[in-house]
């Protein structure tokens, strides 16, 4: 039993101990109920607050997988670069032209550094790294490339499917891909195996009837899948199928064959454009008129020259002046500019006064005439030029990328 003089400094000590737990306690509850300003919390890793950067269409609201959205090659300070139609900087310019300037083909873009070609995504990142010196398009999912070796084929996830082999190739087109092997062309399919073996000396690409024009010797025919002639070698020079005819040339005039390689309207015409709204741009006495598949004039010939049709008007020329018929004949545009070009998405680039402007089908002058140089729309955007630079404009004119270097 304790003697009692120990009770009063033992009951002082607990008290100091229980007050001191209470302080610690008021001081968590304090902690706990007051604001912070903690990072909210997300799955995303806790950022820093800096000084805000320029945004792209990647951190904005165009999402940078999206191959429905279209993207746009540009330049500045001599180097390629990828905006979006709303002129968001998506790829900064970072690449040369050492191959052109290409558009994105879905999510890829074949583009060049330092002389060599490889293809980026909408991020701008290398899906192939550059390594060839030439690069074709996708067609039926595999892009002809060149490398000092030869030609060869690559799939879109950048692997070299078809080995490089080939002196020349051409895109696929209905499973199968003209190659040429020493002096010699013939077919491959995608696996590379030949279909039709190199015994041609020039070929052109396969229809969906399963016809395709081929050079033995001197003179082109037709030749069908099973490789046997539909039509034989006999045309000194043939044009690609379009709305299921190809034009042919013998003894210096003009017919066409159809989609299944017979030949329907016999050389006759002086010269003959490509079918479009089933007719076909063709020359007789020097002037120039529009012929159906059967052979009869549509148009008489009148013209001094003219175009396929486009958006239903065609252009032609006529006492040096360019102007716009529609499928009848009629004049839709009268001719007075002083050189023209054809329609596309619904604007046709036209030069009056030395400068390019864009009118629509009606005529009506859209975009004044204020550049050196323009290209068609295309997908909403048309590039212009004026003096050595160079800008897109969408079709009320307005530019989306100013004039640059």
């Amino acid at each position: 039993m304790l003697g009692s003089r120990n009770i009063v400094p033992l009951t002082r000590a607990i008290a100091r101990r229980l007050l001191g737990l209470v302080l610690i306690a008021l001081t968590l509850l304090v902690l706990v109920l007051r604001p912070t300003r903690l990072p909210a919390q997300t799955n995303e890793p806790e950022t820093r607050t800096v000084a805000p950067e320029p945004t792209t269409a990647a951190e904005s609201d165009q999402p940078m997988s999206d191959p429905s959205q279209p993207l746009f090659p540009i330049v500045q300070d001599g180097k390629l670069g990828y905006i979006d139609a709303s002129g968001n900087l998506v790829v900064a310019p970072r690449f040369t032209f050492s191959l052109g300037a290409r558009f994105f083909d879905r999510d890829l873009a074949v583009v060049a550094l330092d002389g060599q070609g490889g293809l980026i995504n909408r991020a701008g990142d290398w899906v192939v790294e550059p390594s060839f010196t030439g690069i074709g398009e996708f067609s039926e999912g595999l892009a002809r490339v060149r490398r000092e070796e030869g030609w060869g084929f690559i799939n879109r996830q950048g692997e070299l499917v078809i080995p490089l082999r080939y002196a020349a190739a051409r895109d696929f087109s209905q499973g199968l891909a003209a190659v040429q092997s020493g002096d010699r062309w013939g077919f491959i399919n995608g696996a590379g195996d030949w279909v039709l073996d190199p015994d041609f000396t020039d070929a052109r690409d396969f229809n969906a009837a399963g016809i395709v024009a081929v050079k033995a010797g001197d003179r082109w025919g037709f030749r069908n899948r099973e490789d046997d002639w539909v039509l034989d070698p006999q045309f000194e020079r043939v044009g690609d199928f379009s709305e299921g005819w190809a034009t042919v040339q013998q003894e210096g005039l003009w017919g066409w064959v159809s989609a299944t390689g017979e030949l329907v309207v016999p050389p006759q015409f002086e010269g003959a454009g490509s079918f479009a709204a089933g007719l076909v741009d063709a020359r007789q006495d020097g002037l120039v008129g529009y012929v159906r598949p059967d052979g009869s004039w549509a148009i008489a010939p009148q013209f001094d020259e003219g175009d396929r049709f486009t958006d239903g008007l065609a252009l032609v020329q006529q006492d040096g002046r360019w102007g716009f018929i529609d499928t009848a004949g009629n004049w839709a545009i009268a001719p007075q500019f002083q050189s023209a070009w054809s329609f596309s998405e619904g604007l046709a680039r036209v030069r009056i006064a030395g400068k390019i402007g864009f009118i629509d089908t009606t005529g009506t002058l859209i975009i004044s005439p204020t550049f050196d140089g323009a290209s068609g729309f295309q997908q909403g955007l048309a590039r212009v030029e004026v003096g050595d630079r160079l800008g897109y404009i969408d079709r009320t004119g307005q530019f989306v990328w100013p004039l640059s270097r």
